[in-house]
C-alpha cells in the first residue's frame, strides 16, 4: 500500500517511481535520485505512515512539481495510489468533501436547503420540510443572491454552503430572487437540520419506498412512512424499496430497515431495485 501510495505522485510528477526492496523497504526514483527507505517493525501501521511521510518529504527535494504543489493535492494523490490497491468501493475523500459526507450521515447545523451553486446565485434544489429555511418561505428553485448584503458573486463557490450553515441559533441575511416575485431578503435562524432519505411515491397503486441514504434518522423515518402507507385505502400489500443512486452511510441503518420491512412481516412480498 505505500508503494502504491507514493507511485499515486505520479499523477502530480510522471517521474516519480516507486518500488519495493527485497529487504522490505521502499526505494523512490525522483528527479535522478535514487531515494532508499528502511523497512519498519512488522505489522508497524504507524510506522509505515512515516515512511510515506518520510518518502514524500525526500522525494519533495527533487521535485519542482511535487514542491510547488498544495498539502491536499499531494495526500489526494497519495491515498488515491493507495486505495487503488483496495476493493471497488473504498476511495479516499479530501476534508471538504469529508465534512459534506459526515453532515449527509449525522446532520448539520444550518438553514435546511441543498443548493446548486451557479456564478452569481446558489439555486435552492430542495427545502427540506420543517427546517428553518421552509418555515421562512423559502422556495425550490429560488436563488440566493446575497449572503449578509455581500453579494454571492464575490464569495467562491465552494465556501458558499460553509457560511449558509453556523452555531444553533445565530441568524444568517439571504437576498432572495424568485421568479414573478421582486428581489427580497430574509432573516433565518439556523437549527440542527437532518436530512430526508425517505420518500414515499405510488407506482401503479404499489406503494414505493425511496432511500436516498442511510443516515441516523432513516430506519426511524421509513418506518413512519410505512405506518403512514398503511393507513391508505387498500393498506400495504406489499413494498418496493428503491435503493437507485443510493451512496450508502451507516451499515446499522441497512439492517434496520431490513428487520423493519421483511424479517418482522416475513409473509409481505418485499421488491427491492
Amino acid at each position: 500500500m505505500s508503494v502504491a501510495g507514493l507511485n499515486g505522485l505520479t499523477d502530480i510528477d510522471p517521474a516519480i517511481k516507486a518500488t519495493a526492496l527485497a529487504d522490505g523497504g521502499l526505494s523512490i526514483s525522483a528527479g535522478g535520485a535514487e531515494i532508499a527507505l528502511k523497512p519498519p517493525l512488522d505489522r508497524d501501521a504507524a510506522g509505515w505512515g512515516d515512511v510515506l511521510a518520510r518518502g514524500l518529504t525526500k522525494a519533495r527535494m527533487h521535485s519542482a512539481s511535487l514542491t510547488s504543489a498544495e498539502p491536499d493535492v499531494l495526500y489526494t494523490a497519495i491515498m488515491d495510489g493507495v486505495t487503488e490497491t483496495l476493493d471497488g468501493y473504498s476511495r479516499y475523500e479530501p476534508p471538504k468533501r469529508a465534512v459534506e459526507s459526515r453532515a449527509r450521515r449525522e446532520g448539520y447545523t444550518g438553514i435546511g436547503v441543498t443548493i446548486r451553486n451557479e456564478e452569481t446565485a446558489t439555486i435552492i434544489q430542495d427545502v427540506i420540510p420543517n427546517a428553518p429555511a421552509a418555515n421562512a418561505g423559502l422556495q425550490k428553485d429560488d436563488a440566493i443572491t446575497h449572503l449578509e448584503g455581500v453579494p454571492l458573486a464575490s464569495i467562491p463557490r465552494e465556501d458558499r454552503a460553509e457560511q449558509l450553515r453556523g452555531r444553533v441559533g445565530t441568524i444568517v441575511t439571504l437576498g432572495i430572487s424568485r421568479k414573478d416575485t421582486a428581489p427580497f431578503s430574509v432573516q433565518i435562524k439556523r437549527a440542527e437540520v437532518i436530512l430526508a432519505t425517505v420518500y414515499f411515491e405510488t407506482d401503479k397503486d404499489l406503494p414505493r419506498f425511496r432511500v436516498t441514504g442511510f443516515n441516523r434518522t432513516t430506519a426511524d423515518d421509513l418506518a413512519k412512512a410505512i405506518a403512514k402507507a398503511e393507513k391508505r385505502p387498500g393498506g400495504l400489500p406489499g413494498i418496493v424499496l428503491d435503493l437507485r443512486s443510493n451512496p450508502g452511510g451507516y451499515l446499522t441503518q441497512a439492517v434496520e430497515i431490513l428487520s423493519l420491512i421483511h424479517i418482522s412481516e416475513p409473509t409481505r412480498p418485499l421488491y427491492i431495485s
